[in-house]
């Protein structure tokens, strides 16, 4: 949206040099050492979908004033991010979240991940064929999981299991611009 990001961490990779953004978005960060850095930075939200920014190399010259702009990926970069391109065709988005134990809000680690949606064929002119169709992922170390190449336009019934435990199952439309965003806790449903 190009608009400021107020209160993202900035930092050089690799060493102890951060700062805030303030309200206009902007940040300082002096008396570096000379040597080229990677300017990262992390915020709140985009830590609770698991998107990092990716770095952008910057020369520090002692004396001089180097400029960097850093800003979050548009929903398409994210999505690229998350999926290879294979998974992602024409009119199909991602739907991503974390799986977490209800009770101890842990991460869960290899949770089966599945969403599952109609697809509608016309077989003459009164007969209708429903088709079920569906992807499945596994959640990672984070409890991260992304089910990539899901139909824009489909309805999705989402469900998380593991250990013999499960979520109910929900149900979930996809936004329009292709990225949506569904949390779920092993033992009962949550966005």
């Amino acid at each position: 949206s190009n608009s400021p990001l107020v209160g993202a961490t900035v930092f050089l990779s690799g060493t102890q040099y951060s700062a805030e953004t303030d309200a206009e978005g902007m940040f300082l960060l002096s008396d570096l050492p000379e040597g080229t850095f990677s300017a990262v930075f992390t915020h709140p939200r985009l830590d609770s979908l698991g998107v990092f920014s990716r770095g952008v190399e910057v020369r520090i010259v002692p004396g001089q004033f180097t400029g960097v702009t850093l800003g979050i990926p548009p929903g398409a970069g994210i999505l690229v991010s998350s999926c290879t391109e294979n998974q992602l065709a024409e009119r199909t988005g991602v739907v991503t979240g974390f799986v977490r134990d209800a009770t101890t809000k842990d991460p869960v680690e290899g949770a089966s991940v599945t969403g599952v949606w109609s697809v509608f064929e016309v077989r003459g002119e009164d007969t209708f064929i429903e088709r079920r169709e569906g992807l499945q992922t596994l959640s990672d170390a984070s409890g991260r999981y992304s089910l990539c190449g899901v139909p824009q336009d489909a309805t999705l019934t989402l469900r998380a299991e593991h250990g013999g435990a499960q979520t109910e199952a929900a149900r979930v439309n996809q936004n329009p611009d292709g990225y949506t965003v569904v949390h779920l806790e092993i033992g009962k449903f949550a966005f």
